[in-house]
């Protein structure tokens, strides 16, 4: 709507058979026919008229019409300016009544404005009418506004991808993948795209397809994941290679001194597998020339290779994939190096199905980034397997299957235990936690908020403990939208007041997802929103099912708002804010952290006024509060405690907690430290 501006008002004076626009009191008007005074009329006098309008407008013509008695005149009279004189005498208008006169106006220097004004008269003989006129002035529409109702997209991320094996051969399938997340699932499930000009896919529009070299040479894969609205990409390298000749095997690469030649390495020159590759679970021999008369049969492989400075050094795991133990004594292991040696003391055997460890600090020599592994039977003549790379692996080198299949990057290391060759699925996560004795004790809830079954089997859940924690059963599933619940039972483990709750992949070493806490919840720690959003306390427990978030805070409701636990001005702080309508007294309300023996009582006579602060010094409750600590809130009446709010955290936060939107969100990271006034949130 445009903004009315004040009108002027325009004094009209009529004359039987005249109109003059003017003033009362004028004398001697011109007329408009002759330009010469005029006595013969009644006294009418004349204009001295300047329409400046309000905010500097000034008028420069006026159009007047005249209707009425079958009677129409018109005209355009003009201004010269402010301050200027203006009059005119109209004749020749009939006797008569009810005519209208229309003013019509256009400030100078404004096409914006426009000026109105009608008014009514009659032309009576012998008599003189005035006549007041408005002239109503309209600026047009200059602004506006709009309402904007819209929403928020998470857009997917890349999180890693993978390729089994890095080497193959021309026409062979070698298996990729990708892992993405997704964490608001919106607003479509997400697609993959894999494209390269290498070779062919099979099912390309899935995160596990398989891909066919066309052609030897390096070859470069692209997935582009995209949720409907937003897409990222991501890329995978392999190596395409010619098939070997049959008597040729050594397919994993080699590096100076390891080699399939036919000379072993100890002698000076390459090293030869035989003509039966040690992945096919066959004899393994020393070449064609072995210095100590024969081949040797045997079901230890290389399985796994951490060579950049794992825990606590690089080291090579050893696999025995048979089903006897086989005696280790004499055996070595060497780098690409000949002069570095480790041979494995005398007794030293690997059970079948097991694993044998062997550190840089047994060993003594650390593995490069472009390197190797070879493993020797008895009197470091007779070769049984090698692995050579490179560069460093972003986790480790491990065989996939284990034992048996080709070296890749694993998924994460997993010394002594088995390879995990498969990303693990995106959008598991800890989604609830029972710490203070659930039914019938705690308990830890995950949660499935993928599109596809996943399978748990032998992930690893430890409390804020580094030990072995407890293995998730083999065959353990968790469908899509699906929650699993462990319990306490189950892991053997009490969760504490200052504890945390953490998932691991397969093996125990790669961390899923996790959350600590300073203090047992009133309800339950959990995900709000259900399955992705920030842990808080719950309204209420729901073991197995969809998270209760708690509502806004009443009307009325004094909450805590906003916490400073790493020394703030002049020291550590908690904030409460009044969310009612009226003020509230707060006088003998107690304020605690994690400890019930730090109490303060908040003096008598305090008020919080309606939407207004309250800040609790260090200086006033004389304690501090620690990085894993809470801040509670407990109203006194009748001589009981009744807690009323708090918040507990794991970590001094970069600048404050604070509730967002202010009063009634839940607790985050605040963007700057606001005591006392209205929290400074993420926009």
């Amino acid at each position: 709507m445009g903004k009315q501006r004040k009108s002027p008002r325009v004094l009209l004076c009529l004359l039987p058979a005249a109109l003059l626009l003017g003033s009362v009191g004028c004398e001697s008007p011109v007329d408009s026919t002759t330009g010469t005074a005029r006595s013969d009329r009644a006294p009418a006098g004349e204009l001295s008229l300047a329409l400046v309008l309000p905010g500097g407008l000034t008028i420069d013509a006026v159009r007047y019409e005249i209707t009425g008695n079958g009677y129409t005149r018109s005209d355009t009279l003009p201004v010269a300016g402010s301050g200027s004189d203006f009059s005119v005498v109209i004749t020749d208008i009939p006797v008569g009544l009810s005519y209208t006169l229309r003013l019509t106006a256009m400030p100078l220097g404004d096409a914006g404005v426009g000026c109105v004004g009608t008014a009514p008269f009659d032309i009576t003989r012998d008599a003189t009418t005035l006549v007041n006129v408005v002239l109503s002035c309209d600026e047009v529409d200059h602004s506006g506004a709009a309402i904007i109702n819209g929403g928020f997209n998470v857009c997917p991320s890349v999180q890693s991808t993978m390729v089994t094996p890095v080497t193959q051969t021309v026409g062979l399938p070698v298996s990729i993948g990708v892992t993405a997340r997704d964490v608001d699932h919106a607003p479509q499930p997400l697609a993959y795209s894999w494209s390269s000009a290498a070779g062919t896919f099979t099912n390309g529009n899935t995160a596990t397809p398989t891909f066919r070299c066309a052609q030897p040479g390096p070859a470069t894969l692209t997935v582009q994941v995209s949720d409907g609205q937003c897409t990222k990409a991501g890329s995978v390298s392999l190596s395409c290679v010619v098939a070997p000749d049959a008597g040729t095997p050594g397919e994993d690469g080699g590096v100076p001194g390891i080699d399939s030649g036919t000379t072993p390495a100890d002698a000076g020159g390459p090293v030869d597998s035989g003509t039966t590759p040690a992945d096919a679970g066959g004899p393994v021999d020393s070449g064609t020339t072995p210095t100590d008369g024969g081949p040797i049969v045997t079901t230890v492989r290389i399985n796994e290779v951490e060579s950049n400075n794992g825990s606590p050094g690089d080291w090579v795991e050893l696999y025995n994939f048979g089903t006897t133990a086989v005696s280790l004594t004499g055996w070595t292991f060497k780098d690409s190096d000949d002069t570095h040696v480790y041979t494995f003391p005398a007794g030293t055997s690997l059970a079948a199905g097991a694993f044998l460890v062997i550190e840089e600090a047994a060993f003594t020599f650390g593995l490069g980034d472009v390197d190797g592994a070879r493993l020797y039977a008895a009197g470091a003549t007779t070769f049984v397997d090698s692995y050579a790379w490179a560069t460093h692996a972003s986790t480790t080198y491990g065989r996939c299957p284990d034992g048996t299949g080709a070296f890749a990057t694993t998924a994460t290391p997993t010394k002594g235990t088995p390879n995990v060759c498969t990303p693990p699925p995106s959008d598991i996560v800890i989604n609830e936690v029972e710490s203070r004795g659930g039914t019938p004790g705690d308990w830890i809830e995950i949660y499935n908020g993928g599109a596809s079954a996943a399978d748990l089997s032998n992930w690893v859940v430890r409390d804020s403990a580094d030990t072995a924690g407890y293995a998730i059963p083999a065959g353990t599933t968790v469908a899509p939208g699906a929650y699993l619940v462990l319990e306490e039972a189950d892991f053997l483990f009490g969760l504490g007041d200052i504890d945390a709750a953490r998932l691991f992949y397969v093996g125990g070493s790669l961390l899923i997802d996790s959350y600590s806490w300073g203090t047992h919840a009133n309800n339950t720690y959990g995900r709000c929103l259900n399955g992705s959003g920030a842990f808080v306390d719950t309204a209420s427990p729901s073991k197995g099912a969809a998270n209760v978030c708690p509502t806004a805070p009443p009307p009325g409701r004094v909450v805590l708002n906003e916490v400073e636990s790493s020394g703030g001005t002049p020291g550590d702080w908690v904030e409460l804010y009044n969310t009612g309508g009226s003020a509230v007294d707060v006088s003998g309300w107690v304020f605690k952290d994690n400890n019930d023996t730090n109490a303060f009582v908040i003096p008598q006579g305090t008020t919080v006024p309606s939407g207004g602060y309250l800040v609790l010094n260090e200086t006033q409750f004389v304690f501090g509060l620690g990085a894993a600590d809470a801040a509670r809130i407990y109203l006194f009446q009748g001589g009981t405690q009744t807690l009323a709010d708090s918040y507990a955290w794991s970590a001094h936060a970069a600048t404050t907690y604070g509730r967002c939107p202010n009063g009634t969100g839940p607790f985050v990271t605040t963007v700057a430290s606001t005591k006392g006034t209205i929290n400074s949130c993420s926009p």
